[in-house]
């Protein structure tokens, strides 16, 4: 029987890449919260809105603390 289901993944708003766990592979779940403890995990964040993901090479934070996005990896 094929059954088609609702997935989700965390993109990065920077690059576009999308998380996928490195051991094993897997780039999506069953809900978005899941999704996103997993990237997290793997030093993803949230943006400075909360509505925005960054992946651990499009971001870093300068002396004051303050959240900077690599722009030359914008797609």
């Amino acid at each position: 029987m094929k059954k088609q289901v609702e997935m989700f993944t965390v993109q990065c708003d920077n690059c576009k890449k999308d998380f996928e766990e490195d051991y094993n592979g897997c780039s999506c779940w069953g809900d978005f919260d899941d999704a996103w403890e997993n990237a997290s995990d793997s030093n993803w964040i949230y943006g400075d809105d909360f509505d925005t993901h960054y992946c651990p090479e499009c971001y870093s934070y300068n002396d004051e603390d303050k959240l900077i996005v690599d722009k030359a990896r914008t797609k």
